[in-house]
């Protein structure tokens, strides 16, 4: 009997991409790609990136091609067939039934005048997606306390997903439909694609990867993450009852350092080592 596909997923930016200051296996990212060209894996990329952002990354970072592509911090879905990008319409309709629509975005962007917050530009924004920076000196519960407040005030449900980047050294905000976040759009790739969680594989980095990292889906946390993210995901992962499902690359794998792609394949070969050994064959 044919086992089920294996979904291998994975964050972009300081995951897959080596845009950090850390050193890069030489040798991971040529791995991975001949680890994605197995017929049992579906390859998912879920970043912060727009659609043309991953697109460029692809070609930039010589990255295999996608089966799906999960953008914009899980706001929107894609199926990638031949270069063919196709959204997925069912999971927009899920943001759509929060009441979610183009003239969100023009009530959100006000939020702009909060002191500590300043809207991204604007090929940041989507119909589903609304970002900011936020200044790191202010206090994140504030600002969290001062935005659900307006939120309350003009009877829109979000999700708040704050995380920094630490090459600017800023805060990165962004509010969402409650539909969306990395883990929901990955527990709706599941369930469309009817492929159990003990067949999920995830990677990841930042702030914005916490709610996939600690819900249950097997992941890894890169080894060139912060210490301080490291550190909250473990604590977040006990709370949640979810340890044994997530493991932290250190570099003992092979001839690899943990960093980036190499993390990626620490942790896969982590919790799937026969399927690893049979896709590098």
């Amino acid at each position: 009997m044919t086992p089920p596909a294996m979904l291998l997923s994975s964050d972009l930016d300081r995951t897959l991409i080596p845009n950090d200051r850390h050193l890069e296996s030489p040798q991971a990212r040529p791995r991975f790609n001949t680890l994605c060209q197995s017929n049992e894996i579906l390859l998912v990329y879920v970043s912060g990136r727009s659609q043309e952002l991953i697109r460029q990354a692809i070609v930039t970072y010589d990255l295999p091609q996608p089966d799906f592509a999960i953008t914009d911090v899980g706001a929107s879905m894609f199926k990638c067939q031949d270069l063919q990008w196709q959204p997925i319409v069912e999971w927009s309709k899920t943001h759509q039934a929060f009441g979610w629509a183009s003239q969100t975005y023009q009530r959100l962007r006000h939020f702009d005048q909060i002191e500590g917050l300043h809207l991204q530009r604007i090929e940041n924004q989507t119909a589903y997606k609304v970002s900011f920076f936020w200044d790191l000196n202010n206090q994140r519960h504030v600002l969290e306390e001062h935005i659900l407040r307006d939120l309350n005030t003009l009877r829109i449900n979000a999700n708040l997903i704050w995380s920094e980047d630490p090459l600017s050294k800023q805060g990165l905000l962004d509010i969402l439909p409650p539909s969306a976040d990395k883990h929901k759009a990955l527990q709706f790739l599941g369930n469309f694609l009817k492929i159990s969680e003990d067949r999920m594989f995830f990677a990841g980095d930042s702030g914005n990867d916490l709610a996939v990292l600690t819900s249950g889906i097997p992941s890894v946390l890169v080894a060139n993450a912060t210490s301080e993210l490291k550190q909250e995901a473990v604590e977040q992962a006990k709370r949640n009852q979810t340890e044994t499902r997530l493991y932290l690359a250190s570099g003992t794998f092979e001839d690899t350092n943990g960093n980036y792609a190499a993390g990626v394949l620490e942790g896969f070969y982590h919790f799937f080592p026969q399927l690893y050994k049979e896709c590098m064959l």
